[in-house]
């Protein structure tokens, strides 16, 4: 099988390569969505946090509407592998061990992922499988785990596509489906190889690479600014991540957490949530499931926004979408009000008398002659869906 996988990947018009791409487009038609420890908890994770973030899922309705793997980011090592060399869940803070947590998370209708590194250790510290993929996948795939999330840390800068094309080839060996996510943080141009191998492949380093914690902002705009010219890459099943979401992890204002899900909507990216389930505010949740903006981010076409106009004040991003709609955003990304306006025919949409369009959060529906306008607040979207 690992032959096999090997020459599709080195013949792409070979029948096995397509069967192959198609096997791994086949887990994630759409962005996964979710939710991930790191950004809000970091090391401080333990086995009651991720049964409570899903039960929380649940009963909040957030995975009514697709937000549906629970992720366990760095840190849930033991520090040292077992006897034989496997992983091992710390046992402390995990003690039904990562099996016994995924049979939790499944019975509640969701998925679980996991994270580990590439290279001779995590970014934390802890053992890393360079060198033992052969012994780490199977073992995720014996706890069933759904998600795999494969940092890059002391593997630079060693080539990235061969070992992510050996950690898919481990993963398909095992005949389990699990989600790869390539997180070598684009230095090496993942966008150009990454489809068929992984499902979404990171496209930026973390907020902390652009000025945050002073500045999320700031991250944020530099983060669009990096996934702009990447949309011909995304497709259904192969996806551009340009990380997770800090909406609920207290970086934002309910304003910026608005934005970010409007902007990583209009993307196509993965919608991967960090903060505390349980304590998110009544704004912040109403955020996460606004379900017209999720439905635009799910959008079956699968095509990436594009940014057709950028200055000082204002970005304006397209996307068409599934029937011939498209999703519109306005953005303000500077510190004052203002009044923004995009002409439809200028865009590019065909010209027509009347539009019907509908505001993606006030969910107001009204007839436009061609002209999309409003006053926007400092850091915030005017986003609406034109119909057909």
């Amino acid at each position: 099988m690992a032959l096999g996988v090997s020459l599709a990947l080195s013949f792409s018009c070979a029948p096995a390569a397509l069967a192959s791409r198609a096997s791994v487009a086949a887990i994630a038609p759409t962005p996964p969505m979710g939710w991930s420890s790191w950004y809000k908890f970091g090391c401080g994770i333990n086995e009651a946090l991720f049964q409570q973030t899903a039960r929380a899922l649940v009963s909040t309705g957030m995975s009514a509407i697709g937000y549906r793997y629970v992720n366990i980011d760095d840190c849930w090592m033991a520090r040292q592998r077992s006897p034989s060399g496997a992983l091992q869940p710390n046992p402390r803070e995990f003690p039904d061990g990562i099996s016994g947590l995924a049979a939790y998370v499944h019975a509640r209708g969701l998925k679980l992922g996991i994270y580990l590194d590439t290279g001779s250790a995590t970014c934390t510290g802890f053992p890393g499988s360079a060198g033992h993929l052969g012994q780490d996948i199977p073992t995720l795939a014996a706890w069933k785990i759904d998600y795999v999330k494969a940092d890059y840390c002391r593997s630079r800068p060693a080539p990235a596509k061969p070992i992510y094309t050996r950690l898919q080839q481990a993963i398909s060996a095992t005949g389990r489906p699990m989600l790869l996510n390539i997180c070598e943080w684009g230095y090496q141009n993942p966008w150009e190889w990454g489809a068929g191998i992984g499902s979404t492949w990171r496209t930026t380093g973390d907020y902390f690479s652009y000025g945050a914690p002073r500045d999320y902002w700031k991250a944020i705009l530099k983060v669009l600014d990096l996934n702009a010219p990447l949309a011909s890459f995304a497709h259904p099943g192969a996806w551009n991540d340009p990380n997770a979401m800090l909406i609920g992890t207290g970086a934002l204002t309910a304003t910026e957490e608005r934005s970010q899900l409007s902007l990583w909507s209009i993307l196509a990216a993965p919608l991967i949530a960090g903060g505390d389930l349980t304590k998110l505010s009544r704004s912040t949740l109403a955020v996460l499931k606004n379900r017209d903006v999720v439905t635009v981010d799910q959008d079956p076409a699968g095509e990436q926004g594009t940014r057709l106009v950028r200055d000082s004040v204002h970005q304006v991003w397209l996307r068409p979408l599934a029937g011939g709609s498209h999703a519109l955003l306005l953005l303000n990304s500077s510190s004052r009000s203002a009044t923004l306006t995009a002409n439809l025919a200028k865009l590019g949409l065909p010209l027509r008398s009347v539009y019907l369009v509908r505001d993606l959060w006030t969910h107001r529906l009204y007839r436009s002659t061609g002209t999309i306008s409003g006053r926007v607040g400092p850091h915030d979207v005017l986003m609406v869906k034109i119909a057909a």
